[in-house]
């Protein structure tokens, strides 16, 4: 008799783990706009917030600083009915120009790589020239194609959500 075999398929495993890679992809949005760069600098700072306001972010929490401007934050994203956490390490680099918040993840499931970088920089009449840039690659072909919807304005829906935050907190 032959063993029966159980297969499993798993939403984050890596049940297509025989196949290349998906694709490395990144995203980008820059924009200028009416909020100093400080405001905005320090609204994409504060991480624990994101869970409100946020786009496909169900968690948002700090767990680990490593100093004033180095921390590790627990980030949950849902789609679907789908939902990961995963740990990123963010670093504030606020004295610099431009100003900079960089986050990357440490051990997702779902993601082989995931790094996102803000930048800050002066513009005229006193706004700011925004750019977000999002390095990604899913560990598996089925994540890619399930999220690649989504993920085609991700980087626009991100500065969106973060435009909105400034115009409730700051008019």
């Amino acid at each position: 008799m032959l063993p029966r075999l159980h297969l499993r398929r798993s939403i984050f495993g890596a049940s297509d783990s025989w196949l290349p890679k998906p694709p490395a992809r990144c995203f980008e949005r820059e924009e200028v706009v009416g909020w100093a760069p400080e405001i905005l600098f320090d609204i994409v700072a504060d991480v624990e917030l994101y869970s409100e306001f946020v786009p496909l972010c169900s968690a948002s929490r700090i767990v680990r600083r490593h100093g004033p401007d180095r921390f590790d934050a627990v980030l949950g994203i849902g789609y679907l009915g789908l939902s990961e956490e995963y740990t990123s390490r963010v670093t504030l680099s606020r004295g610099t120009s431009p100003a900079i918040v960089v986050a990357e993840a440490l051990d997702a499931r779902l993601f082989t790589r995931m790094r996102s970088e803000w930048t800050f920089s002066p513009a005229s009449a006193g706004g700011c020239r925004l750019a977000l840039r999002v390095d990604m690659q899913l560990r598996a072909h089925s994540h890619d194609q399930l999220l690649r919807s989504v993920m085609g304005t991700f980087a626009e829906q991100q500065v969106f959500a973060f435009r909105r935050r400034c115009a409730e907190l700051h008019g």
